[in-house]
Order: C-alpha cells, then structure tokens, then sequence
C-alpha cells in the first residue's frame, strides 16, 4: 500500500503556496491601491488647475476680491462721513459768521469767494429737490436759501485715484494677471446692483457702482499649465517608487515566511515525535490493563495530553458561554431584563394567525418619565423601568405580587426569569423599546372588547403606588403614583401588515386627537391618513424651504404718542404656489417634526437680510424675530444669529421669546445671557397669556428690555372694566421696571386712545395695519415719516 504524504509536509506545503498567492495578491492590491491615490492625485491636480483656471470658483481670488471689497466699502463709509464732517464744520462756521455779521450781504459774499475744495455754496430760492446726497441748508435774512454741500464728482474721483493705487497693492501678483481701473460714465449697471461679479470670456470682472470701478482679474494660463505637467510627472514618479516598494517588501515578507516556516516544521517534527512516543507508552500500558481489568484509564499519566484536553475543554465552555451572552445582549433589553426590539420584530416574524384569534398591540408611555431621571437621577429611573417591566409582566401572567415589587423585579431581571410563549398555541411579548415607553402585545379573541383589555392594563399598572428601596441606608424614598398613556391597534384588523401595527399603536397616543383626560387610544384609519397628509406636508415644508418659497410679512410697530412706526415684528407666510398659506396652517407640524429648527433659521436669515436693506435705505427701523422653543434649545442658535446679523447694528434688532419658555425652562437663563451678550434687543412674548406673574419681569436672570402684552388682555377692553384694570395695572408695573410695554391685537381707536392714557410706549394691530410685504411696509414708513 502506497504510504500517505506527510500530514505536517503537506501543510508545511499548502501554507508556502497559499502564502506564496497571498503575498502575491497583495502586492497586486497594493499597486492598485497605489494606482487608485494615483489617479485620484491626477485628478485632483487637474481638478485643481480647472479650479486655478476658472477664476469664479478659485479660492484664493474669491479671497483677494473680498478683502478688495472690504477696502472700497469701509473707503466709501468712510468718505461719507468725512463728507458729512466736512459739511457739518462748514455750516456751522458759516452760520455763526453770517448771523454775527453787521453785513449779511459781505458776509455772504466772503463765504461763497472764499470756500476751498471740495465744499460748495450756492443760493437757492428754496430747497434743490434733485440733489440726492447729503447736504444743509440756511435760511438767509431775504428768505432764500444757502446750500452747503461737497462736489460730489471731483470729491470721489480724487479719492477714487487713490483707491485704485491701494487696491493694486491687494492683489497677490503670484495668482493671475490683474488690472483696476474706472468705469466710463455711459456703462450700466445689472440690476441696480451696487458691486457684483462677472466671469466672461476667462476674465473675472468685478464692478463697484460706489467707487465707479472696475476689477479684471485673468488666469496665468502658461505657469498653471506648467506647473500641473510638473506635478503630474512628480506623482508618476512617485506611483512608480511605491510600486517597486511594496513589490520587494511582499517578496521580502515572504521569504522571511519561508525561513520562519522550515525552523518551525523541524521543530514540530521534533515534538511530534515525542508525542508520538508518550502516546505509544501510554496505549501500551493501558491495552496491558484492559487485558486484566477489562476496561481503559482515560486518565493519561502525560501531563501534555491532560492539559490540552482541559484547555480544550475550558476553551469550547467559554465560546458557549460567549455565544449565550451575546445572544442575550442581542435580544434582550439591558436595563429590565423584557425583550427588545429585534426579539419582537424575529418573534412577530414567525407569528402564525389562527382562526378566531387577533393580536393586541398595546403601546405604553410612562407619563413624566423624565422629572424622575432629572430629579433622583438615571440610575433611579433605570429601577422605575424595571418594577414597571415587572408589574407589567406580572399582569400580562396573572402572577400574584407581594409589596416587596422592586426586590422582585430585580430578581426577576438579574436571574433571567421572564419568559414569553410563542407557540401554535399562544402567543405573547413585552418590550422595553424606549426610555419610557413598553410595548406589550398578546393574542386576544377576535370579538373581545379592546379598548376595554387595554384600559385594565392601564388601570392595573397604576393602580398602587411605586415603591423604590434604596441601597442607602440614609435615604429613603416616598412611595409615589406613575401615570401612563396605552395606544393600541389590532393585527389584523388596523392593518395587514404585522410590523407596521407597532407604530400605529404608537401613533395612536401621539395623534392630535389625544388629549383630555382619557388615557387609552385606538388607532384608526382617520388617524392613519392623517399621519400621511402631515408626512405629505413635512415634505411639502422641507420642498418649500429649498425652493424659496417663504416669505416674510411684516407688522408694523407704532408710537403709541406719535403715532410713528418706529420698528416691525416679521411673520412668515408660505406661498406655496398661487396660494399664501399662513403659519396656523403649517407651525404646529413644524414643531412636532423639528422642522420648526431649519425653518426659523431661514426666517432669521431672510430677516436680517430685509434689515440690510432697509439700513442702506436710510431707515432705522428695529425689526422683531421670534424664536420658538425649540429654536431655543438647539446648539446652534447663538452661531446662527450670530452669523446672520453681520453689518446690522444690534440695536435694530429684536428678539422674541415666549413667557413660557422663559418660565418652563430650566436651560432658558444660560440662553437668554447668551443672546443678551449680542447686544440685541430682548422681547417677553405673549405675556400674561400662560402663567401671568410678575415677578418674573422682575427676575434679573431673565433681563427683558420690552415686554409684550397678550392681545386676550388688549382686546375689548373698550367694552371690558375688568381687563382694563388689568391692563393698567400691568403697564404701570411695566414702566417702574424701565422697560418698554408693547401692546397686542389693537383694533379701534378707543382701544388706542385708553392706551395712550396709561403711557403704554408702543403698539400693534390691525387697527393701524395687518401684516403687509415689505414693499408696502416701506411704503407706508415713508407716507407716515411725511405726515
């Protein structure tokens, strides 16, 4: 018979071959890789040089044309108010010697001879209705008129001169090829724009309408094209380096392998050998006693064979043991001991329905969950969720509880106790599947009254009060009530689908719907097409604030003396289409689905934007934003408003923030300091509306600089004694704080005349205007200035 090969040569010979491919296969994937950071280099490189090529998109020159930008604005605010500074001098000198003059005719003679550019003088018989810049004007003893003003033109082209020689020096020479110099009279500007950009022809001009320049920027198209070529060739070179590196480093790697292999194979022959003679000793001396005894020793007298057999053995319990524990991990919930979700999603999965049987999915909210974990801490809680798992288990079973339940529950949790059947007989699970929230499902008879099952689920779990030991002896805690809220839903009756009926169990307690006093919901196909349409319209919003589509109103605000508008409150509308859709509509879902978050930055954004405007116009007008809680409560606000607010003056802006909010909220301090510290203004919203106390205005961790009266007290108080008194009492307190009193929702004139009388600083309503776009906002701010 032909002798077997070696088992020890014919694995010494396998793993050099199968060493010898893997060396080889990874020499081949590491030049792919190499090949791959190759090609991925070249094209970045190139990607690069179309970057460095198209100036609109390069960086370094949007860089350089900012910080060019940023020179000619602060140059031209600055000629403003030089000019300024130089009319104002002028009139005041030339006030003071023509009224201190005998003769006002010399005195005026003197002063038109002897004015220096670039002030001017010139008579008027009244005021030039033309002139657009910023000048004065005296009235003359004949009644006309003496107007002081700069030569504009040569004013700014001698300053302009001097403006393109500095802006020469902005540019970096190393980037492109640059020119800047002045705009003909007879060039149009797009748009009305004051300074915009335009890539033509791989030229990048930028015009400025201030200074009547023009910037040209161009690619130095020869240098970039060497100078990718030479990188190119750089990174060949080094593809070809690392190629050759890792190649003699596989080869390297594998005859260092090849040595360490042959060492090892004679020295496991070596063993083998011996093992190979303990064993033949050992069998001899074992067939020697089963001739006598009729039976073997297992008991091997080497120590070699012993201790692999108990290492072995030691080693196939722990993978067991590991196994079990993993599985457990995966199934079960940690904290309760209950299933999890994966345990019922895999236990649903194999459900079978039987004829006459329905399952009930009952979804349970623990109520205020929270308070408890803020108030003992987590770990506290952590023992609420296992003695409500617990009650929960104990009534789905019907197992009678002593008193002692959290030391049950413990038990329970800590030696595996909670089983669940799902068999062709019955089935049943109980879920932790949240911080507070448990879902019980369990298979009922199909004419059973289910509301009726889930309510004495319900009613069972709160029915006694919770009672947590402490492991501390010098603590003790009270015994308390919980309560919770059941949704339910029936497979398959509310649906075919299995794992959909979890969530609809859930949206059967999260529906508008459910409110009030009662604390069991079913699901039903109202509110399953209601969950669509508000899905539908999540989207509809998430669509609309890409696109653009919403806009802002704007309320005016009102001197309750004067009668001026001296700010604004913005709202936002959605157009959607033909349609303008106001915010009763979409707000609330806004709020529920955190869209309220991208939402209010946008307004924010348009806001400020609006505010810029308005501030290049002329006007100061403070416009009010209000921020939502949610707002509030994101990290990221304070970044936000920082950003957008850049160029306005903090002071025309105004923030809007609930009473509640400022009450409700624990975190509401550190954010109202927060927002103060940007030197805006701070606005209480709708107070008296949610808790009406006062002494909250008084608070100095809520510094509010105006407080907003809610339009429930504003409105008929003309016909109503009793919030007239209100009011007057609440503006009154209002004033002794120092700070500003806004009322809401005026309507008539009787209503404004009684504020008026009470000294209330400002108002709003429909009385003077409802909500209007900004361009009859302005409208109406330059009619009311007039009159």
């Amino acid at each position: 018979m032909k002798e077997r090969t070696s088992i020890l040569e014919e694995s010494v010979k396998n793993i050099l071959i199968y060493a010898m491919i893997f060396f080889i296969i990874m020499a081949i994937i590491g030049v792919f890789v190499v090949k791959n950071n190759y090609n991925d280099e070249i094209a970045q490189l190139e990607e690069k040089y179309k970057e460095q090529i198209n100036l609109s998109s390069n960086k370094y020159i949007q860089e350089e044309i900012d910080n060019i930008k940023k020179y000619l604005d602060d140059g031209f605010s600055y000629l403003e108010n030089s000019a300024k500074e130089f009319i104002d001098s002028n009139y005041n000198f030339a006030y003071n010697y023509y009224h201190s003059s005998n003769n006002k005719d010399e005195a005026l003679d003197f002063l038109i001879k002897n004015t220096k550019y670039p002030i001017k003088y010139k008579i008027y018989n009244g005021i030039d209705p033309e002139y657009q810049y910023y000048t004065k004007y005296m009235e003359l003893d004949n009644g006309k008129m003496l107007k002081i003003n700069i030569d504009e033109q040569k004013y700014k082209e001698t300053q302009r001169k001097v403006a393109l020689e500095n802006i020469k020096n902005l540019h970096n020479i190393h980037l492109s090829n640059f020119d800047a110099k002045e705009i003909d009279d007879d060039f149009t500007f797009l748009d009305n724009e004051s300074w915009y950009c335009v890539y033509e022809n791989n030229i990048y001009t930028c015009y400025d309408k201030n200074w009547w320049i023009k910037i040209e920027f161009s690619a130095k198209t020869s240098a970039l094209e060497d100078s990718l070529i030479k990188a190119k060739s750089d990174r060949f070179l080094f593809f070809i380096k690392q190629s050759i590196y890792i190649s003699i480093a596989m080869l390297f790697g594998y005859l260092l392998l090849y040595l360490y292999t042959l060492k090892k194979r004679k020295e496991v022959k070596e063993q083998i050998e011996i093992a190979t003679n303990h064993f033949d000793d050992a069998l001899n001396t074992q067939i020697a006693n089963f001739n006598k005894l009729k039976s073997i020793n297992t008991d091997f007298t080497y120590k070699e064979f012993r201790t692999l057999s108990y290492a072995l053995l030691r080693f196939i319990r722990k993978i067991k043991a590991k196994d079990s524990h993993l599985k457990k991990q995966a199934y079960i919930d940690n904290i309760t001991g209950l299933m999890n979700m994966v345990s019922v999603y895999e236990s649903l999965k194999l459900y079978n329905k039987k004829q006459g049987k329905v399952l009930l999915f009952c979804f349970l909210n623990i109520a205020s969950f929270r308070a408890y974990n803020s108030m003992y801490g987590r770990n506290f809680g952590d023992e609420i969720l296992k003695l409500v798992g617990f009650r929960l288990y104990s009534i789905m079973k019907n197992i009678p509880v002593n008193d002692d339940e959290h030391t049950e529950s413990n038990r329970y949790k800590n030696n595996d106790k909670y089983l669940f059947i799902q068999n062709n007989e019955t089935f049943e699970c109980l879920a932790r599947i949240s911080a507070d929230e448990f879902l019980l499902v369990t298979e009922v008879n199909e004419n059973e009254d289910f509301y009726k099952i889930a309510k004495s689920y319900q009613q069972k779990l709160i029915s006694k009060n919770i009672k947590i030991n402490s492991n501390d002896e010098n603590i003790s805690y009270e015994p308390f009530k919980i309560n919770a809220r059941i949704g339910y839903c029936v497979y398959p009756n509310d649906s075919d689908n299995i794992l959909e009926c979890i969530g609809n169990a859930d949206l059967a307690i999260e529906n508008d719907k459910a409110t009030g006093d009662n604390v069991v919901f079913g699901y039903t196909k109202e509110i399953g097409e209601q969950n669509e349409a508000d899905l539908k319209l999540q989207q509809d919003i998430r669509n609309g604030i890409v696109n653009k589509e919403f806009l802002l109103y704007y309320q005016p605000k009102v001197d309750c003396q004067s009668g001026k508008i001296i700010g604004a409150e913005a709202l936002v509308r959605w157009q959607k289409g033909d349609k303008l859709i106001f915010p009763d509509q979409f707000i609330g879902l806004c709020e529920k689905s955190n869209l309220i978050i991208t939402l209010g930055n946008e307004i924010i954004k348009m806001a400020c934007d609006a505010q810029r405007r308005w501030i290049q116009q002329g006007l100061k007008l403070k416009l009010s934003i209000n921020l939502s809680t949610k707002q509030l409560l994101n990290e990221n606000i304070i970044n936000t408003i920082e950003k957008n607010m850049q160029g306005i003056d903090p002071s025309l802006l105004e923030f809007e923030i609930t009473e509640s909010f400022s009450i409700e909220n624990a975190a509401s301090k550190g954010i109202i300091d927060k927002i103060k510290k940007l030197n805006v203004g701070l606005s209480m919203d709708d107070f008296g509306k949610g808790y009406s106390s006062l002494s909250y205005l008084n608070n100095k961790d809520l510094d509010f600089d105006v407080v907003k009266i809610d339009k429930c007290f504003i409105q008929n108080i003309d016909k109503n004694e009793r919030n007239k008194k209100l009011v007057a009492f609440i503006v009154k307190m209002i004033k002794s704080l120092n700070k500003r009193s806004v009322a809401e929702g005026v309507e008539n004139e009787e209503i404004l005349t009684f504020l008026q009388s009470l000294g209330c600083d400002e108002y709003q309503g429909y009385y003077f205007s409802k909500p209007v776009p900004e361009k009859i906002l302005l409208e109406r701010v330059y009619n009311n200035a007039k009159n």
